[in-house]
């Protein structure tokens, strides 16, 4: 999930994927990736979290989708 992060914030910013920031410097990326892939069955629907990242809001949903605004101007 993380390396779909950076790709869609630097596929928004019109960046190269290789001189975008580290994601973990904008959150806790172990965290992301338990919170996206845990198991869901008691909950029954999908688990969502928002940050910013390089100057865009993001949005990611644990189905894997992925949002961005890379004006940053959204706020969830």
């Amino acid at each position: 999930m993380s390396t779909a992060v950076v790709e869609a914030v630097a596929t928004a910013n019109d960046r190269d994927p290789l001189e975008m920031p580290p994601l973990y410097d904008a959150l806790d990326v172990e965290s992301l990736e338990h919170i996206m892939a845990s198991d869901r069955t008691a909950v029954q629907r999908d688990i969502s979290v928002s940050f910013t990242y390089d100057g865009a809001f993001v949005w990611v949903t644990s189905g894997g989708a992925i949002e961005v605004d890379p004006g940053g101007a959204r706020s969830g």
